[in-house]
């Protein structure tokens, strides 16, 4: 037992790895989803591919997801090597995520969340892809979105990206093309971890992260089918349309200092690898971050200086924002140009007026 968690080798298969096989990490991170773990742990469990190891992790919940996921664990019989984990303090997503890119023993690092579900050939159809496409550092597949456990078997609401290139790189990124990832359905090159600095903890878009870093890397492949049940709730930290207007713009102060921890982290990682040292995107692709960082300081400021201060950042917003340009809606400004009593009282009005 180590200062920061505990942990239990439940179930362990010796000597997994093969040629053929290389072995692959499924970690499945749980907070705080009692209701929901067990199917996710069945998931996991049931997946097809030989050379596994199973990490079910938990992010020190105050509930009893621990406690499912290690009678989950202990009543397996199969042929993983399973090892389940607790946080003895909550990490955060980022912090969990980065943890367990730390002690993963596998080349491959496939995700879940402790309320989504995996399909049972979920890992096999991924390592596919990257034995068939060496240069991927990061592969990901279409989810089905499901909001209660009794649509699971029945709902063909499918989160598609057909309309998305198969494979992106670092020039389509800096050239401003967006694409959907979705981190709920990603896998990784255990080297994103390693040859990086730490994912910072509050960082909260971890898989913006390790998409930037697969791009410095190789490129990122995309599976055009879903291999993920994948619940939608108003509960995601990155949601920001829940409701409840105080609940949102609370979540987007939050997200807009957590875009600057993200924008700096990818300043530096680029700084990390060597390769692109002599490369002449070098130089353009700095400018593209340094935009993009300032453009995510400005948001951030606007929204946590007094009013009306913040309204003297809009002439930056518009001149830094590239890509982000997303993120400058007519909500968004509004949400950092008007006062919060006054935003938050014309939120309310809305909704009152959508609800009739």
């Amino acid at each position: 037992m180590s200062q920061s968690s505990a942990e239990a080798d439940v179930h362990s298969t010796l000597g997994l790895e093969t040629e053929q096989y290389p072995l692959v990490t499924f970690a499945l991170f749980a907070y705080n989803q009692q209701e929901f773990v067990e199917r996710a742990v069945a998931g996991a469990l049931s997946q097809t591919y030989p050379s596994l190891e199973v990490i079910l992790s938990d992010d020190c919940s105050p509930d009893g997801t621990f406690e499912r996921l290690a009678a989950a664990a202990a009543a397996y019989r199969g042929p993983h090597r399973v090892l389940v984990r607790r946080n003895e303090i909550n990490l955060g997503l980022s912090g969990h995520v980065q943890m367990i890119g730390e002690i993963a023993q596998g080349r491959i690092l496939v995700v879940a969340a402790g309320d989504d579900v995996s399909q049972a050939d979920r890992v096999s159809k991924l390592v596919d892809r990257y034995r068939a496409d060496p240069a991927a550092s990061l592969v990901y597949s279409d989810v089905r979105t499901f909001r209660t456990d009794a649509e699971l078997p029945t709902t063909s609401n499918t989160t598609s990206t057909k309309q998305y290139a198969d494979i992106i790189t670092l020039t389509r990124y800096v050239n401003g093309e967006w694409f959907p990832v979705a981190g709920a359905s990603a896998s990784y090159d255990l080297r994103l971890f390693r040859e990086f600095p730490p994912i910072p903890k509050n960082a909260i878009y971890e898989d913006s992260i390790l998409l930037f870093r697969a791009l410095l890397l190789g490129h990122v492949a995309r599976l055009n089918e879903p291999l993920v049940w994948y619940r939608s709730h108003t509960g995601q930290v990155t949601n920001v349309h829940t409701g409840n207007a105080r609940e949102d713009l609370g979540k987007r102060k939050r997200l807009a200092s957590a875009a600057v921890v993200v924008a700096l982290q990818q300043l530096r990682d680029q700084l990390a690898v060597r390769s692109l040292c002599q490369s002449e995107h070098k130089w353009r692709l700095r400018k593209f971050l340094l935009k993009r960082y300032w453009f995510y300081r400005a948001q951030d400021a606007a929204y946590h200086w007094p009013w009306p201060l913040g309204i003297a950042l809009l002439p930056l917003l518009f001149a830094f924002r590239g890509r982000a340009k997303a993120a400058l809606g007519l909500r968004e400004i509004a949400s950092f140009t008007l006062p919060d009593w006054l935003y938050l009282a014309l939120m309310e009005r809305r909704a009152k007026q959508r609800a009739r």
